[in-house]
């Protein structure tokens, strides 16, 4: 025999239980597949918890944790609530917890806490090949590797001996001679045929473009990462030159998302011959000099490609605009 209370009360208030239930259980669910793209996209590499979406993942994860505290005021309550998880959930239930226990753990590196004096000139002692009114100055860092990979303070101590030299990196008004402008597009070409140690140090690039894009009137231009891998290149390499040996190119682009700045292997082209841009060929390629070079012994060749961003870049030419023709 059925036995009713006749307390209206008390259905509403199992009805809101349910509710409050049925939303946790939601969340729990959010929070689960949160974990899990945490795991797959971060792995241990965890300079990737800065990405945007990975930063939602952790809030997921935030908010269920919070809304578990708020359902389960006491001991006894999570004695109840654990008789009623299934096996799954309180496999599932464990998971999040371990996120959660090492999530807030994990960061990014620490910074520098080497000073600029650590940095000291290198004497250097070469044979010229060169004549007088073409000899390239050189500038040399030691140790710029600092905490965890992080090469910021190197390569600002590097600009500030640039500077020292009258070589400006930062084209400004009152630096018109500099190097870098803020609407440039900047072309760094690394070594992407080969990885781990055979490769560019990932740590250095993201330094560099960390520089670049910190340009002090503001930087509203492009910076592309590329290379000809000779049929062998990636820029996305799982064991890369970096502290984080999971770094590769592709993930120090990604740490840029406020910018643009892409990357181009140019192995997808490099069977692919075309005319320059100015010759009103728009195609992806290399554009292949038809005279035979005595001191390569090669016939030149140099790519031109369309960026992430829709620019035109002819290796050779420099950026290319249907109406005012190339700027270098």
């Amino acid at each position: 025999m059925h036995h009713d209370d006749g307390n209206p009360g008390n259905c509403q208030s199992k009805k809101a239980e349910a509710k409050r239930s049925g939303w946790l259980w939601k969340m729990g669910l959010i929070a689960v597949v949160s974990a899990f793209w945490i795991a797959v996209r971060s792995g241990n590499r965890p300079t990737r918890l800065t990405y945007p979406c990975q930063q939602v993942a952790l809030s997921n994860i935030q908010m269920f944790k919070l809304a578990v505290l708020a359902f389960i005021p006491s001991l006894v309550s999570v004695r109840s609530f654990l008789g009623r998880l299934k096996p799954a959930a309180i496999i599932a239930t464990l998971v999040i917890g371990t996120v959660l226990l090492t999530g807030n753990s994990v960061g990014l590196p620490p910074e520098f806490t080497i000073a600029q004096d650590d940095y000291t000139r290198v004497p250097l002692d070469l044979t010229s090949h060169t004549s007088d009114d073409s000899i390239s100055d050189i500038f040399i860092l030691q140790n710029a590797t600092g905490t965890e990979g992080n090469m910021g303070l190197a390569v600002d101590a590097l600009l500030d001996m640039m500077e020292s030299e009258e070589l400006d990196f930062y084209e400004t008004s009152s630096t018109p001679s500099g190097l870098i402008g803020s609407d440039d597009v900047v072309l760094l070409k690394v070594n992407g045929q080969w990885g781990s140690r055979g490769g560019t140090n990932t740590d250095l690039v993201k330094s560099v473009i960390n520089a670049i894009v910190n340009h002090p009137d503001g930087f509203t231009g492009e910076v592309v990462v590329a290379d000809n891998g000779q049929g062998l290149g990636n820029l996305n390499f799982y064991y890369a030159n970096s502290f984080y040996h999971n770094q590769s190119i592709v993930d120090v682009v990604n740490s840029f998302p406020l910018h643009n700045v892409s990357t181009y292997l140019w192995d997808v082209i490099r069977r692919t011959t075309a005319d320059d841009y100015d010759e009103g060929d728009l195609t992806d390629g290399y554009v292949l000099s038809e005279t035979w070079n005595e001191d390569t012994e090669i016939y030149v060749s140099y790519p031109k490609f369309r960026t992430t961003y829709g620019t035109y870049i002819s290796f050779k030419n420099g950026v290319w605009d249907s109406e005012t023709g190339f700027d270098s």
